[in-house]
């Protein structure tokens, strides 16, 4: 008997080892092969871009489970890039090189090419940087990625990702917005003008050291009129811009000085706007004055009142121009600077670089992040404790604006909110964005010294969820940015959202 069961275990070991042994090769015949054994097995093609990713230290990776979208290049694009750049083959780029390369085609997200349209593709790459994609005179057949390579291979579905095949391999970023229109040859110009204010250093500037332990990634959007756009308004040289916008104090670096302005105003600062990301509304320039967007069938910047034909809009084939430290955009007029009517503001008490800082930290509300005082200059005053609600913790955004907010510690808080953007001068209904719920504070709300309203209870059964309360009517004297005070009157915590100025 017992000879038998030994017998019947040992057939039943079998079985199931054949079974398992039959499920494996299963899963591996069936399954689709990663990215590095597509490309193995397609070493004609690909032998160069396969060192490449050997040589970079990406061959394992992409041999592992993963969601990458990958542009890759055959050998005689590959070729054409080395040669141009003074390389005959692959190991003559060093491996930091060879690493950058890689990064610059990778992005760590499955994009097919359905989602490659015009404008910034929906991820960044692995360098941080974002792509444009864009279509030649074949439409949605001719997607072209940067302005420079075109996708003649698409969606090669893998198991960790997927390809799509460029003609010739793309040029990494490496200069700056000032650097790359210089290299157009087509804004002489403007570039002129912007090396007269000294704006040119402030534009060539990628990182900005603002501690040995702390390096801040620069960003800039810059609306530019070419030479071109210059002479259709009778501007032929910089003596002539200068005359024409000429206030009497003819010193361009200094920043009253109606040249600099001139220049100041055609940039945005600490944020890449992309056309795909352009909003309704105003943005605030560098010379402190505002920019204006309106969008129907087309971009309308600065548009005037009762007036659909006098307005300034981007040039075909001219926008989306990306650099290492943002982008620029070729304008189809001279971009004077302009009074806008008051439109709908929000204000997120999050939306600031070292708001952006904590929420990269990614601790949980439980965690003290910094005391309010160290938000200076957008925030000054007292408070014993500050956090940072960040759903991509919690996963519970809780119909937060951008899914984050401001999370202010029992008993009671007195801080004034500097706001970095300005509000045109208008009667506005305000609206402040809380997290309502027991224990919450009540609240008076103070515009550059004068109170608004009754103060504002932000107690409520809505415990889980956002909710916008109504504050006031208010009345604002002249286009500037506001000093908006938040004194607790009944004690509490706070969870802010955002503040919102609607037009009436």
């Amino acid at each position: 008997m017992k000879n038998k069961l030994s017998i019947l275990i040992g057939l039943l070991l079998v079985s199931v080892m054949a079974c398992q042994e039959d499920v494996t090769k299963r899963f591996f015949e069936d399954d689709e092969p990663t990215i590095t054994s597509y490309l193995n097995d397609l070493q004609e093609d690909y032998s160069m871009f396969i060192e490449l990713l050997d040589r970079a230290g990406f061959k394992q990776a992409f041999n592992a489970y993963g969601s990458y979208t990958l542009f890759a290049f055959q050998n005689d694009g590959f070729q054409t890039y080395l040669n141009a750049n003074g390389y005959q083959k692959v190991t003559d780029l060093s491996v930091e090189e060879a690493k950058i390369l890689v990064r610059y085609h990778t992005l760590k997200s499955i994009i097919p090419s359905i989602s490659l349209g015009l404008g910034k593709l929906p991820a960044k790459n692995l360098e941080d940087d974002e792509l444009v994609s864009s279509f030649d005179e074949t439409g949605l057949q001719g997607i072209i990625i940067n302005r420079e390579s075109k996708v003649i291979i698409r969606d090669i579905t893998l198991s960790n990702g997927i390809i799509h095949v460029l003609d010739k391999t793309m040029t990494p970023l490496v200069k700056s917005v000032a650097q790359r229109m210089e290299d157009t040859g087509e804004y002489v110009l403007f570039i002129e003008a912007a090396k007269a204010t000294g704006l040119y250093d402030y534009l060539n500037r990628n990182y900005d050291t603002i501690s040995p332990t702390n390096i801040k990634r620069e960003y800039f959007t810059v609306f530019a009129e070419s030479d071109l756009v210059f002479l259709e308004d009778t501007i032929a040289d910089l003596n002539a811009l200068k005359a024409k916008y000429n206030n009497g104090i003819n010193d361009p670096k200094n920043p009253e000085d109606s040249l600099y302005k001139f220049i100041a105003n055609h940039i945005i600062n600490e944020k890449a706007i992309f056309t795909k990301d352009i909003l309704i509304g105003n943005y605030q320039t560098f010379a402190g004055e505002l920019i204006n967007f309106f969008i129907d069938q087309q971009f309308k910047i600065n548009l005037l009142p009762n007036d659909e034909t006098s307005y300034v809009s981007f040039l075909d084939g001219k926008v989306d121009n990306q650099a290492k430290n943002g982008v620029f955009h070729g304008i189809d007029k001279v971009l004077d600077i302009y009074a806008p009517e008051p439109v709908e503001v929000i204000w997120d008490f999050l939306d600031f670089p070292y708001g952006q800082t904590l929420l990269a930290l990614g601790k949980r509300d439980t965690e003290t992040e910094v005391n309010l005082l160290n938000f200076n200059p957008v925030f000054t005053g007292s408070i014993s404790g500050i956090f940072c609600h960040h759903p991509g913790i919690n996963n519970e955004p809780y119909g937060f604006l951008n899914g984050d907010a401001l999370i202010l510690a029992a008993p009671s808080w007195d801080f004034t909110v500097h706001m970095p953007v300005k509000v045109v001068k208008g009667r506005y209904k305000l609206f402040l964005s809380v997290k309502g719920g027991s224990g919450r504070a009540t609240v008076q709300m103070l515009i550059d010294g004068t109170p608004v309203g009754e103060p504002v209870n932000t107690n409520g059964n809505r415990v889980y969820w956002q909710q916008e309360l109504f504050v006031d009517q208010v009345t604002l004297p002249e286009t500037k940015s506001y000093d908006v005070r938040f004194v607790t009157v009944v004690n509490g915590q706070g969870q802010l959202d955002y503040i919102r100025f609607e037009p009436i």
